[in-house]
C-alpha cells in the first residue's frame, strides 16, 4: 500500500508539471507543486485543508491531462521533458527514502514539532491551523507553509503522517538536487551533477578534521560525529544541506532549500530575454516567470522568512545591473516582490522578530572549518574568470578591503578579512560589462558574503538563529560559483592530465582537488551513524512500540478530535507524541518554543502548573479540564514518568467526569464528560 502511494506520487509530480509549460521542466516540476499547494493554502482559509487540496488538485490534474495531450499532439513532449533532470530527482529521492526506511523515527530534535504542524494542518477545520502545542490558539506565530507542502505530499501519496513525513523528506531532497541540476545546466555548466554533489552532498572541513583527530589518537569515532560538524562555531548552529536532509527535521529551513533554489533559478529565465514591457503579453513563458518571481517572494517568507531578504537582495542587484534603459517590467518585478513578501509578513505575528546589535563574533578558525571550502572555490572562480581583466582599480579594491578589515579584525570581528576582499572585488567586477551568467554568479557571491558577514553586526531574534539561517542559505549561494571553479579544475586535469600541467598548476590543482575530497569525510562517516538503529520501514511512529503506545496512537489518529491534556510541555522529549501524530492541541506543549514565538511567559507558566497539578491530584483539580475545554485525558508512559500518575488516582472520576474510551496495559485515554 505504501509502495503504491509512493509510485503514484512520483507519477503525479510529473503529470502536474505539464501545466507550467513552456517553463523549463526542472522549474515546472517543483513550481507546479508549490503553486498547487499555495492555491490550496488560500482556499483552506475557508474549509479544511484536505478538502481544499483535493478540489484544487482535481482541477489542476484535469488541466495537466489536457496539457500532456497537447504536448504529445504537437510533438513537444520529448523536447520539453528533461530525462536527466528526472533521473537526478529519482536517484536522490530513492537514496533519501532508503535512508528514512533504515531509520524512519519521527523523534528527536524538531521532528515532533514538524509532525505536529503537519498533523494539525491535515485535521484543522480551516487555516491557520490550530496550534498543537497551545490549545485555544492558532498557528499564526510561525512560518508554516513548508508544513503545508508536507501535508500536500502526504495527501498525494494517500498515506498518514507517520509515512507522509518520511516520504516528504525524500521529496524535498530530490527537488533540491533536480532544481539545482537544472539551474547549473541552464547557466552553462558542462557537468551540473558535479555542482549538485559539491553543494548538496558534501560536508564541511570540520568533519575531516574530527575524523583525522580520532584516527590520530586511536579514538573510536563518537556517535555524535554526525552532529558535531554543525556546532563548529561556538554558540551557533552551522548546518549545511546534506546534514539537513540526513538529520530529517521537516523544518522551515530544510523545506526552503529547494524553494530558494527554484526562486533564484527564475533569475536566469527572467533576465535572459529582453522582451520589455511591450512584448510581455507575447511570451507565455516570460509571463509565467514574472508571476512566479512575485509569488515565490511571498512563499519564501511564508516558508522560511530568513530566505526572503536574501532573495530580494539578489533580485534587486540583478535588476540594477541589467537596466540598460527604463524597463517597467524589471522595476515591477522588484516592487511587486517586496509587496508580496510584505503581505506574507502580515500573516505571522512572532514575538521573537527583534533586531539588535551583537557583541559576540565568529572566531576565524572554527569559521574556516565550516565555510573554507566553498569560499576558497568561490575566490578561485572570481580570480580564475577575471584576473586577466584586472586593472589598477581591482588591485586597489583588494588593498582597500584589507585595510578596512584590519581594524575590525583587531576588534574581534575575525572573519571580515576572509570575506570583505571577495565582496568588494565582486562588486567592482559586477559594474563592468559582463554576460548574464557572470552577473548572476557574482551576485550570488556578493549576497553570500553580505549575509555571512551580517551576523557579526546584528542579530534577528538571537545570534544563534541568525547565523544558523543565513549561513545555510549562503552555503548554497557560494556553492554555485564554487561549482564552476571545481568543474574548471577537473576538466583541466581530465583533458590535459595532471602530469602534463605546469608544476605550479599541477600542485595547485592537486591541493584543491584534495581539499574537495576532504568534504566527503562527513557523508561517508556520518550517514551510517545516523541510519542506526535500522528498522526497515517508513513508519515514523514505529519507535513508539518501545514505549508501548503504538496501538493507542493509531486509535487516537482515527478517533480523537479536540483538546487533550498530556505531559507535553518539555521540549525535545517523548511527551509531545500525541500532538505530533494526531494533530490534537494539548493544553501546553513545548513551552520553550511557545514562549519564543509568542512571549506570554506568565500565561504559559500558569498552564504548565495547571497540567502538573491535574496529574498529581486529579480528584482535587479536575476543574482544570473545564478551564481549557479539554475533551480527552491521556494517561501513558510520559504522564507516569513526569508526574507519577496512575490509573488508581483517576478511578474516583470515572462515571461522572471521565469515561475510558481506550485502554490497554500501557495507555488509558479518557473522554471528558463535563
Amino acid at each position: 500500500m505504501i509502495l503504491a502511494g509512493v509510485l503514484l506520487l512520483l507519477a503525479e509530480l510529473v503529470v502536474i508539471s505539464t501545466v507550467m509549460y513552456p517553463v523549463e521542466y526542472y522549474q515546472s516540476k517543483l513550481l507546479s507543486l508549490v503553486i498547487l499547494t499555495f492555491l490550496s493554502y488560500l482556499l483552506a482559509h475557508f474549509m479544511s485543508y484536505p478538502r481544499a487540496f483535493y478540489f484544487v488538485f482535481a482541477v489542476w490534474f484535469t488541466l495537466s491531462i489536457f496539457s500532456f495531450w497537447k504536448l504529445i499532439r504537437n510533438g513537444k513532449l520529448t523536447e520539453w521533458f528533461d530525462v536527466k533532470t528526472e533521473l537526478v530527482f529519482l536517484i536522490v529521492f530513492s537514496y533519501f527514502l532508503f535512508l528514512r526506511w533504515l531509520n524512519p523515527d519521527i523523534f528527536g530534535a524538531e521532528k515532533f514539532m514538524d509532525s505536529a504542524f503537519i498533523s494539525s494542518i491535515l485535521h484543522s477545520r480551516f487555516l491557520p491551523p490550530l496550534d498543537p502545542f497551545l490549545a485555544g490558539y492558532r498557528l499564526n506565530c510561525y512560518y508554516y507553509f513548508g508544513h503545508v507542502l508536507g501535508a500536500s505530499i502526504t495527501l498525494m501519496s494517500f498515506t498518514s503522517v507517520q509515512y507522509g513525513y518520511n516520504i516528504a523528506i525524500a521529496v524535498i531532497a530530490a527537488y533540491s538536487a533536480s532544481t539545482l541540476y537544472g539551474l547549473l545546466k541552464s547557466l552553462g555548466m558542462k557537468m551540473p551533477w558535479l555542482g549538485v554533489i559539491f553543494t548538496l552532498f558534501t560536508g564541511d572541513l570540520y568533519g575531516f578534521y574530527e575524523l583525522l583527530r580520532d584516527i590520530f589518537i586511536v579514538h573510536k569515532i563518537s556517535w555524535l560525529y554526525y552532529w558535531n560538524s554543525t556546532r563548529v562555531i561556538p554558540g551557533t548552529i552551522n548546518e549545511f544541506p546534506y546534514f539537513s536532509f540526513l538529520h530529517a527535521d521537516f523544518h522551515a529551513h530544510v523545506v526552503a532549500i529547494p524553494l530558494f533554489i527554484l526562486s533564484i533559478s527564475l533569475f536566469h529565465s527572467f533576465f535572459s530575454d529582453s522582451y520589455g514591457f511591450s512584448k510581455f503579453s507575447e511570451s507565455r513563458e516570460r509571463a509565467v516567470v514574472f508571476i512566479s518571481l512575485i509569488l515565490m517572494s511571498g512563499i519564501l517568507y511564508l516558508t522560511n522568512s530568513w530566505d526572503s531578504p536574501v532573495f530580494l537582495l539578489c533580485l534587486s542587484i540583478l535588476v540594477f545591473v541589467n537596466i540598460k534603459k527604463i524597463d517597467i517590467l524589471n522595476i515591477l518585478a522588484i516592487l511587486l516582490s517586496v509587496v508580496s513578501a510584505y503581505i506574507a509578513s502580515t500573516t505571522i505575528n512572532s514575538a521573537s522578530a527583534v533586531i539588535h546589535t551583537v557583541r559576540v563574533h565568529s572566531p576565524v578558525i572554527p569559521f574556516l572549518l565550516y565555510f573554507s571550502v566553498p569560499i576558497i572555490y568561490t575566490y578561485l572562480w572570481v580570480f580564475g574568470k577575471f584576473y586577466k581583466k584586472f586593472k589598477v582599480r581591482h588591485v586597489a579594491t583588494i588593498v582597500l578591503s584589507l585595510a578596512v578589515s584590519l581594524p575590525m579584525f583587531l576588534r574581534g570581528i575575525e572573519i571580515v578579512p576572509v570575506l570583505l576582499p571577495l565582496l568588494f572585488l565582486s562588486v567592482i567586477i559586477l559594474l563592468d560589462k559582463l554576460n548574464l551568467v557572470d552577473k548572476i554568479l557574482l551576485t550570488f557571491a556578493i549576497v553570500a558574503c553580505f549575509f555571512t558577514l551580517l551576523p557579526e553586526f546584528i542579530a534577528i531574534d538571537c545570534r544563534m538563529n541568525t547565523v544558523f539561517k543565513f549561513y545555510e542559505v549562503s552555503w548554497i549561494l557560494f556553492g554555485i560559483p564554487a561549482s564552476f571553479a571545481l568543474e574548471s579544475i577537473l576538466l583541466s586535469v581530465l583533458h590535459k592530465n595532471l602530469k602534463n600541467l605546469k608544476p605550479q598548476k599541477r600542485l595547485i590543482s592537486a591541493v584543491l582537488l584534495i581539499l574537495f575530497l576532504t568534504t566527503f569525510a562527513y557523508p561517508i562517516v556520518a550517514t551510517p551513524q545516523k541510519c542506526s538503529p535500522m528498522r526497515f520501514t517508513l513508519d515514523g511512529m514505529e519507535f513508539t512500540k518501545y514505549f508501548g503506545e503504538y496501538r493507542a496512537l493509531l486509535w487516537a489518529q482515527k478517533h480523537l478530535r479536540g483538546t487533550i491534556i498530556s505531559a507535553s510541555y518539555n521540549c525535545y522529549t517523548y511527551g509531545g507524541r500525541f500532538p505530533a501524530f494526531t494533530g490534537n492541541p494539548t493544553v501546553i506543549g513545548w513551552a520553550g518554543h511557545e514562549v519564543q514565538w509568542r512571549g506570554m511567559a506568565k500565561m504559559l507558566g500558569s498552564r504548565m502548573l495547571d497540567v502538573k497539578l491535574f496529574y498529581t491530584n486529579p480528584l482535587k483539580y479536575w476543574n482544570i479540564l473545564k478551564k481549557y475545554n479539554v475533551r480527552y485525558v491521556i494517561l501513558g508512559y510520559e504522564e507516569r514518568k513526569e508526574f507519577g500518575a496512575s490509573r488508581k488516582e483517576f478511578l474516583p472520576l470515572i462515571g461522572k467526569i471521565l469515561k475510558p474510551v481506550y485502554s490497554d496495559k500501557n495507555v488509558v485515554i479518557y473522554a471528558v464528560r463535563v
